[in-house]
């Protein structure tokens, strides 16, 4: 990927990576375009597909922050594979070794409230890759072999995720025998120098972004202008303040929180504000 980026949706086409799986064969011939498909069908008209395969893709910057709560139509894309066409059949979670009555259980087992009441917690997740357009700016080309796609913005959602604690299985397989403390995950077990030495991405430092208004608006006002973003703090906390300024940080406006989403554990606030 070199030189600028282009104008077009999709910006990337991602061919190498298209050529590769149907060289392979076999089950992965089709992956391409079937993963496509699933883009059309479930994402909304105005996604920006910023690598067509694999897909990655972010909502444009006037949708952003539409609400404090992304649509699942509107919600940012991070790939590196294909979109698995999934049948709940052929999902299985076995939970065996130090409990008294191991089991297996089928996603509908899981998803059934009566017996494992499910948790909700609404979530912010942002790409590490965000804004990665203004990187790509300065040092264009990362190469073919890696799927870089050149985010801007976009690549941050908040969603209301549900789902059941552990515990509640442990308990419906009789609990813990033989002195067992820990729970290990086959299947989604992370190697441990992957994690020994990165920081944490709920520890890292405020992330926030003016999403309205951007380069090369043109824009009609009467002494003020709209301004609209988001910003988001790690580690379980939350802004309690947004300033802005509109003279190189000369003076400061601070927005009024009844201009701002309501604030979560977990979640971004959006905000807007008049600037003179």
């Amino acid at each position: 990927m070199t030189g600028s980026i282009l104008g077009t949706n999709p910006v990337l086409s991602g061919d190498d990576f298209i050529a590769w799986h149907h060289a392979i064969g076999g089950e992965l011939t089709d992956i391409p375009e079937d993963s496509w498909r699933i883009v059309l069908k479930e994402k909304h008209n105005d996604m920006l597909h910023l690598l067509k395969f694999p897909y990655n893709g972010e909502p444009p910057k006037r949708l952003v922050t539409s609400k404090a709560i992304t649509p699942n139509p509107l919600h940012f894309v991070r790939n590196h594979g294909g979109i698995p066409i999934i049948n709940k059949k052929d999902f299985t979670l076995t939970l065996d070794g130090l409990v008294a009555n191991p089991k297996k259980y089928t996603l509908d087992d899981i998803m059934d409230e009566s017996r494992f009441p499910q948790i909700v917690e609404t979530v912010t997740i942002q790409c590490s890759g965000t804004r990665r357009i203004e990187q790509i700016g300065l040092y264009p080309g990362q190469g073919d072999e890696i799927p870089q796609a050149p985010w801007a913005e976009g690549a941050i959602g908040t969603a209301t995720y549900r789902g059941i604690s552990p515990k509640k299985l442990i308990k419906d397989c009789g609990g813990l025998v033989n002195g067992g403390k820990h729970l290990e995950l086959y299947g989604a077990e992370t190697p441990a120098n992957t994690i020994r030495s990165r920081i944490q991405i709920q520890e890292m430092p405020v992330s926030s972004a003016i999403m309205s208004p951007w380069k090369g608006y043109v824009i009609i006002h009467n002494g003020k202008i709209h301004f609209k973003g988001w910003a988001y703090s790690g580690g379980g906390r939350w802004p309690e303040r947004i300033e802005l300024s509109s003279d190189g940080g000369f003076s400061w406006h601070e927005v009024p929180l009844e201009n701002m989403s309501k604030k979560g554990q977990w979640t971004w606030r959006t905000w807007e504000i008049d600037l003179p």
